[in-house]
């Protein structure tokens, strides 16, 4: 996870940090239905993945796997590299919101090291938890680290289905969340939600000395 020595500016290794739920990402689904009833399919709590550099020489930054999104943050500033597992789509008028849970299974594992760490991520095929059409009103709060990686995103993803802020939706941002509120007065929001659980398993090949392992249980 890190460098070698580096003799002609100095006999420092870098090093780094790989860990496996140690940050917080949950995620709360609300809605109301054509009949006005309100629709709850419940609080979920997602695992990440997270490498953090310990350069001796070069800025560090942070790489986050997070509810299928990789996040590159580095100081106060973060960026979304590889998209999440939510997309909106603009059918003719009606909105499809597919959002796909990724679930990092397994104990808290935090690696400090300066060798090669691998962890090996295996799944099932998905499950569909819920699906409703005709909402007029649908609600997506997350607990996250990387609120404005995220709240940009969303905003990205809503006016790309040519949606109107704040008539059609809402981007709210705080200081580790982030709501986005969708709204239809034609009740044409339809919503998938999915779910898929990943087993994680840490495999290395050989200990060094100066590697230090925590291991947490989360049950």
């Amino acid at each position: 996870m890190g460098g070698g020595d580096i003799p002609i500016v100095g006999p420092t290794k870098s090093s780094g940090v790989l860990s496996v739920n140690d940050g917080i990402y949950k995620i709360n689904i609300t809605g109301t239905n054509s009949s006005g009833s309100n629709i709850s399919p419940g609080n979920y709590t997602s695992g990440n993945i997270r490498y953090s550099s310990n350069n001796g020489y070069y800025v560090d930054q942070t790489f986050t796997y997070e509810n299928g999104a990789v996040i590159v943050s580095q100081r106060e500033r973060s960026l979304m590299k590889l998209d999440p597992s939510i997309s909106i789509e603009n059918q003719s008028g009606s909105l499809l919101v597919d959002l796909t849970l990724m679930e990092i299974a397994g104990d808290r594992v935090v690696i400090t090291s300066n060798g090669i760490e691998e962890i090996k991520l295996t799944s099932n095929d998905w499950i569909e938890e819920f699906e409703n059409k005709s909402l007029t009103n649908l609600t997506i709060s997350m607990n996250t680290s990387y609120p404005s990686a995220w709240a940009k995103y969303l905003n990205d993803s809503a006016e790309d289905a040519d949606l109107a802020s704040p008539s059609d939706y809402n981007v709210d941002e705080g200081e580790d969340y982030v709501i986005f509120n969708l709204n239809s007065s034609d009740d044409n929001i339809d919503f998938i939600f999915k779910r898929q659980q990943w087993m994680q398993r840490l495999e290395h090949s050989k200990l060094l000395a100066d590697s230090f392992f925590i291991v947490q249980s989360t049950s």
